[in-house]
């Protein structure tokens, strides 16, 4: 049976509307509550459990609720967003996103109740719309033969990835992609009803686009004076930022002061502090100087290194009143800075004589507005380049006499699932040995670091010590930041470098003889894998539980082999897919451009395979063990190969076998699924086992935590065999066994 063109452009638009409504869903709440932004698995998985609700229910009375669900779900987030919730930290004893309790001192059991139930509330939206949307879905699965009806699905997915991804690049925010969706989904409206759709689409919008006061982050009420009133919000590829400009009192005559400086926050928390390279600390108004000093001195390397008689030469760090970040080693030389941000340290480089300055910053937002307010950007001598720091120094053939890590402290994680942030691979030794080898022979590398606790200093400085084969030159910040420095480079190794007048040089950390050191397969900066994290183990049985009420009628009763087997392949699939944009993002850099490109190919790849089943399926009737063969040994090579496989190799050769590696067992993966799913004759409830799966999947990511990253492919062959256990056991046709 094939679908007329209605149900055909139906079906295309809403699968459209689906994952884009999915990814609209992750980006708001890991952007504007602060609990989802290194933890998107939930909303992800609670799409999932959604779409997978509304195939099982498979009517189209429920689709009728969805501008309601629609106005619940932004309704429901500009409330909580209008009393702070989007401050609170996910309570995790294991992870540390910066902050766990929204009032000091409160009852961490308290908090959790609290937050359990915020969590709830937020993601009902999400699940009610994404149901909605999948009860329409599941209908029209069901009147066209299984194959041809997901090939319109992965079609209209692919473009409502793409169209996401391009409005995220031009800044869009939630409450336009809203409008989109909303929009969207109106055209498909009953006819008569249709004016009660758009008048729900329109409230939707105007209620995402309600303006909710920012709190200023700044560290003295005192200085909110020179403050704007009102934040500038901007929406990155990668997170929402908020802008505060510190302007002088105007004096008479004039509209506004004279500019001193901008505040800048991620994902509802501090991020950065500018303060204009070209004033003086003379200049700024006496209630402030004392803040900028702090400022600008805990990010330099002060006076000059005195000599040590017992090393021999020393290197000397020269700092002019100016400089806010690890000073330059010799004036007139090469430097690069990673995690440029707004530009002090950039500037500070440029003060102390630099003839060269590459600042590196992977958000092109945060560059921006560097260029918009820091003069030093726009002289010849200074380059930037927007990029992920491990890409860059992996792929860069200059020769640097500095090179300086800035802080690189990001807020945010590799694709929509996946633990990996952003600022993970930089960290890993690897990276460390990658930035060492841009440095000069006498050149230096200095390693900034806010640890505010103690496990994340012992980590770093274990990791540092066995990447370089010498211990670092450790030095630690003033005013009581946290903040560390790490010096490397040959002059330390041959003991030639001690630390500035003024500065403390920090004793030797003790380091647990099990305390684990970052690698390319375990870059989990901020996990503790020793804790057990009764928190998120508590709020994650919370979303099973949810997740598994709302799929009890399709996974409760007599059980269907092929469905099962839809089950584990879901499972398995997500695992693969987190796995593959994790090593991807590594080797092509952890971008929001490497990101959409690995979902948008993995995507055609599934297509591409489900449209080769539709013509050659036939020939692989009672073969699907050779299929799952095949696939098993892809995840094998997959997990065996190296990352630094064919090193000395020409690039091109090199990128495109790790490259083939890691998206084979995805292709084989969605070929076996296709294959199967020929095979079924309710279309929607196979569907609804798949998305089930994919919701444990996501859940079961949390284990490369402890395992790594690569030990999710053997998690997923180990769900590929229980569905070839299926498969063996008859579930070859849609018969329940």
């Amino acid at each position: 049976m094939n679908l007329s063109k209605r149900t055909l452009l139906e079906l295309f638009a809403l699968s459209v509307v689906s994952l884009f409504f999915e990814l609209l869903a992750i980006r708001w709440l890991s952007a504007d509550f602060r609990a989802f932004a290194v933890f998107r698995t939930f909303p992800l998985v609670t799409c999932f459990v959604g779409l997978g609700a509304g195939f099982a229910l498979n009517r189209d009375a429920v689709f009728r609720y969805t501008p309601w669900a629609l106005v619940f779900f932004v309704g429901v987030a500009k409330l909580a967003e209008f009393f702070k919730v989007g401050f609170w930290g996910f309570p995790s004893a294991s992870v540390f996103n910066w902050q766990s309790l929204p009032v000091e001192g409160m009852p961490g059991a308290v908090y959790l109740v609290m937050f359990s139930f915020v969590l709830l509330l937020l993601l009902a939206g999400p699940f009610l719309v994404s149901a909605c949307i999948g009860a329409r879905l599941g209908v029209l699965f069901n009147q066209a033969a299984s194959l041809q009806s997901y090939a319109v699905n992965l079609a209209g997915a692919l473009l409502g990835s793409c169209l996401f991804t391009l409005l995220s690049f031009l800044g869009s925010p939630p409450w336009q992609l809203l409008l989109v969706t909303a929009g969207a989904l109106a055209l498909f409206a009953p006819g008569r009803k249709r004016l009660v759709w758009l008048a729900a689409a329109c409230l939707v919008a105007v209620l995402a686009a309600l303006p909710c006061p920012v709190s200023s982050m700044a560290l003295s009420e005192a200085f909110t004076v020179y403050q704007e009133k009102a934040a500038k919000t901007f929406w990155s590829p990668y997170q929402r930022l908020d802008l505060r400009l510190y302007r002088d009192k105007a004096e008479s005559g004039q509209e506004t002061g004279r500019f001193l400086g901008l505040e800048l926050g991620v994902n509802r928390l501090f991020y950065q502090y500018f303060f204009s390279p070209e004033l003086a600390l003379s200049s700024f108004p006496a209630d402030l100087r004392g803040f900028v000093q702090i400022r600008r001195d805990q990010y330099s390397l002060p006076e000059k290194i005195k000599p040590s008689p017992e090393w021999g030469p020393t290197v000397t760090f020269d700092r002019g009143d100016q400089s806010s970040l690890p000073a330059e080693v010799k004036p007139g030389r090469s430097v690069l800075v990673l995690a440029a941000g707004t530009g002090q340290d950039v500037a500070a480089a440029v003060q102390h004589g630099a003839t060269e300055v590459d600042a590196v910053d992977i958000d092109p937002v945060i560059l921006e507005l560097g260029r918009r307010y820091n003069p030093i950007y726009s002289q010849p001598s200074v380059h930037l380049f927007c990029d992920d720091a491990r890409h860059y120094i992996g792929r860069c053939k200059k020769k640097y006499d500095l090179i300086v890590y800035s802080f690189l402290d990001s807020h945010a994680v590799l694709g929509q699932g996946s633990s990996v942030r952003l600022d993970s691979y930089p960290y890993t030794q690897e990276g460390i040995v990658s930035g060492l080898n841009l440095l000069q022979p006498d050149g230096l590398m200095v390693v900034s670091f806010s640890a505010v606790t103690p496990w994340l200093e012992r980590r770093l400085y274990k990791t540092i010590s066995e990447a370089v084969g010498y211990e670092p030159l450790l030095i630690e910040g003033k005013e009581g930041f946290g903040h560390l420095f790490f010096v490397l480079g040959q002059a330390v190794r041959d003991r030639a470098v001690q630390p500035p007048a003024g500065w403390k040089l920090k004793d030797k950390p003790q380091i647990d003889p099990g305390e684990r050191s970052l690698t390319d397969d375990w870059p989990y900066l901020y996990v503790r894998p020793d804790v057990l994290d009764v928190p998120y183990l508590l709020i994650i049985f919370q979303i099973v539980l949810a997740s598994f009420l709302a799929a009890r009628r399709v996974l409760v009763g007599k059980g269907n082999l092929l469905h099962w087997q839809m089950f584990f392949l879901g499972a398995a699939f997500l695992l693969l897919e987190l796995h593959s944009i994790s090593f991807l993002s590594l080797l092509y850099g952890s971008t929001w451009l490497t990101s959409a490109v690995a979902i948008n190919g993995i995507l055609l790849m599934i297509f591409c395979s489900n449209l080769l089943v539709m013509k050659f399926g036939r020939f692989f009737v009672g073969k699907e063990w050779l299929i799952y063969l095949l696939l098993l040994l892809s995840i094998a090579g997959d997990y065996l190969l190296p990352v630094t496989a064919l090193a000395g190799e020409p690039e091109v050769l090199r990128y495109s076998l790790l490259t083939l590696v890691t998206l084979l067992p995805l292709c084989v993966a969605g070929f076996l699924f296709s294959a199967l799913f020929s095979r079924v004759d309710n279309a929607a409830q196979a569907l609804a086992f798949n998305l089930f799966g994919s919701v444990v999947g996501g859940m079961l990511e949390y284990l490369s935590n402890f395992w790594g990253v690569k030990a999710l492919c053997l998690v997923a062959a180990w769900f590929y065999l229980m569905a070839l256990l299926c498969l063996l056991k008859g579930g070859r046709a849609d018969r329940t066994a």
